[in-house]
């Protein structure tokens, strides 16, 4: 018997104490027309801050940020972009917002040049908030990278240090997009094939609120095209950086990097698991990445090897030097790509993730260390996020964007 939505919500929401902080009921944010929301949390104001593409009458997709503030109040959404360029709309590239310690809101998304063939005019765009989210400087490419012969920098992510420096890491796909361009312009049949084994990995920081970025040597040349990346930092200097990597074979697994400098130089890749999947083609899913209050690092991520298939976790207690053994997110069945999210809040890591097992896709919270979860509802694209003592779910439901907000358990 399949029961009704309404109800399946409530009892999510009865539920959900089990599994990490309970969760008030869902707030819509907006109710059509977006897409690839992500969310925040303002430690300072107790605001809660959802990033979306949304598409209005007039078909154009802006970058939207709405507001929650600490009274629970709905504030009115603000555009970010400048609507001079074309703002992405895909699910590995969605506009992300965090918040700094120093009370800046950042939002960075992809655009390209209007006009133009978005392959080879396209690139991350950053834009800061100084009053909470209220407004948005006026937004623009990243500043301070040696532009390559075209600009095509995708599937990036989004961190903020401690001490309020910005990480920012992506995939330059310029040598691609050369090579498409050649061959328009050559007129090579579109029969011929493509390569797709020089995309670069990269991660750049800036000190400045943005202004400018010092970008890090190559982290990696064989990088997977279509996933996206993760980053994180902690106080005390160190960044990690993930990504999937593609070995001999067309094996396509995660790797992660640590620095101990600030994001200026990274040590050798570690393989997370040795999953094997083997795909020549794109996976267009990837990982995330945190590090806790003791600075362990934890991971989650979806795999397609035979066996393997679904949304796995794990975490490395050396540093990244190590992982422990996989935990399984999702029982047992089939699968398809699936969109995996993480959280810390005090001494514990949360998360949100999807469940696309049955005939229709449903949003799952809980604690991955344990390997469970609560389903909040039939939906896709989960985003999580803490700050303060808040936490914060979104969702896709459709073309409409799910929020749910609970309170972080008071620590020592």
């Amino acid at each position: 018997m399949r029961l009704p939505l309404a109800l399946v919500l409530g009892l999510a929401g009865a539920a959900a104490c089990g599994d990490g902080p309970r969760l008030g009921s869902t707030r819509t944010i907006v109710d059509r027309g977006a897409a690839n929301a992500t969310v925040a949390v303002d430690r300072h104001s107790g605001a809660v801050l959802i990033a979306y593409t949304w598409r209005g009458a007039d078909s154009v997709w802006t970058v939207q940020v709405a507001r929650v503030d600490s009274t629970g109040r709905l504030l009115a959404p603000v555009r970010v972009d400048d609507g001079q360029e074309e703002v992405m709309v895909a699910t590995q590239n969605p506009p992300e917002v965090v918040g700094a310690p120093d009370g800046n809101i950042y939002v960075a998304w992809v655009s390209g040049r209007r006009g133009a063939a978005v392959r080879d005019d396209i690139s991350v765009h950053l834009a800061r908030s100084t009053d909470g989210g209220a407004t948005f400087a006026p937004a623009g490419s990243l500043p301070g990278l040696p532009p390559p012969a075209s600009r095509a920098n995708l599937y990036a992510d989004l961190a903020v240090a401690p001490d309020g420096a910005l990480y920012l890491s992506w995939l330059d796909l310029h040598f691609y997009t050369d090579t498409l361009a050649a061959r328009a312009r050559d007129h090579v049949p579109d029969s011929t094939p493509v390569p797709e084994d020089r995309v670069e990995f990269r991660v750049a920081r800036s000190s400045d609120h943005g202004r400018s970025f010092e970008m890090a040597p190559a982290l990696d040349t064989t990088a997977c095209i279509c996933c996206r990346s993760a980053v994180t930092a902690t106080g005390d200097g160190r960044v990690y950086a993930l990504w999937r990597h593609v070995f001999p074979g067309s094996v396509r697994d995660f790797q992660l990097a640590a620095s101990g400098d600030g994001g200026r130089s990274f040590g050798g890749a570690v393989r997370v698991h040795d999953d094997h999947w083997v795909l020549n083609g794109c996976p267009d899913i990837g990982p995330d990445l945190v590090v806790d209050e003791r600075g362990a690092v934890h991971v989650a991520w979806y795999t397609g090897a035979p066996g393997r298939v679904g949304l796995w976790y794990a975490s490395s207690r050396d540093g990244g030097g190590s992982f422990s053994e996989p935990v399984r997110l999702l029982g047992k069945g089939h699968a398809s790509p699936s969109q995996v999210r993480l959280a810390v809040g005090g001494p514990v890591v949360y998360g949100a993730w999807e469940d696309r097992r049955g005939s229709r896709p449903r949003v799952v919270y809980g604690t991955p260390a344990k390997g469970n979860g609560t389903v909040l509802g039939e939906g896709t694209f989960p985003w999580i996020a803490a700050g303060g003592h808040r936490l914060a779910v979104t969702w896709l439901e459709g073309e409409a964007v799910r929020l749910r907000i609970g309170a972080l358990p008071a620590t020592p």
